[in-house]
C-alpha cells in the first residue's frame, strides 16, 4: 500500500504507511484495541496492552489471523501507530456491536498522537475498500455514544442499528442486496 503523509501542520512529520495486517501484528492490533479501550483518558502516554486483559476484552483478538480475519495497520518507520480490524463472531460467542454471523464487526485504534490526523481514516478507508472488494455485504461496529470516533463512522456512511448499553452498534452497507 502507498505511503500516506499527515495532514500539513500535524505534529510529527514522520510520514506513516498503512500494510495489510498479517498474524505476526498481534501484538500491534492488542495495542491498538488497548488504545481504543482508554479512548477516554486523553494522554500522549501510549496505553498499555495489559489493559486488554484487565478489562475482559482479549478475546476480542484471541487466535487472530483466523478465517476471515482482516485487517489493516498504520505505521511509521519507528513505530506501529494504529491499526484497523475486522473479525467473524457467532450467535454464542460475539462482541458488543454484532449483528449476525454473516457480519464482520469492525475495530479499530490510532495512538493518541496520531488522532485527528486522517489516520483513522485512512485505515477504515483501506479496510472497508477491501471488504467491498471481497465481497462483504456489509460490516458493524460499537461505539460509544459520546466517542469522537462516532463522527467518522458516520461521516463514512456508517449507520445506527441498535442501542447497545451506553453505546450504539452502527453498520455499512457495502454491497447493496440483490433484489
Amino acid at each position: 500500500m502507498p505511503e500516506v503523509g499527515l495532514r500539513p501542520g500535524s505534529a510529527t512529520s514522520d510520514a506513516y504507511s498503512i500494510r495489510p495486517a498479517t498474524a505476526d501484528d498481534t501484538c500491534g492490533l492488542r495495542s491498538a484495541l488497548a488504545e481504543a479501550l482508554t479512548w477516554r483518558r486523553g494522554s500522549s502516554d501510549k496505553a498499555d496492552s495489559r489493559v486488554v486483559e484487565e478489562t475482559g476484552h482479549g478475546y476480542l483478538l484471541e487466535g487472530w489471523g483466523r478465517t476471515g480475519d482482516t485487517g489493516v495497520v498504520a505505521e511509521t518507520p519507528k513505530a506501529l501507530i494504529g491499526a484497523a480490524w475486522y473479525r467473524y463472531w457467532t450467535d454464542q460467542h460475539h462482541s458488543y456491536g454484532f449483528v449476525d454471523a454473516a457480519t464482520p464487526e469492525l475495530g479499530i485504534g490510532v495512538h493518541p498522537q496520531h488522532r485527528g490526523r486522517g489516520v483513522g481514516r485512512a485505515l477504515l478507508e483501506q479496510l472497508l475498500a477491501h471488504a467491498q472488494a471481497s465481497g462483504v455485504p456489509r460490516v458493524s461496529l460499537s461505539v460509544e455514544a459520546d466517542n469522537p470516533a462516532a463522527n467518522l463512522y458516520r461521516s463514512l456512511g456508517f449507520q445506527p442499528h441498535a442501542a447497545v448499553g451506553e453505546g450504539v452498534t452502527m453498520v455499512k452497507i457495502l454491497q447493496e442486496p440483490a433484489l
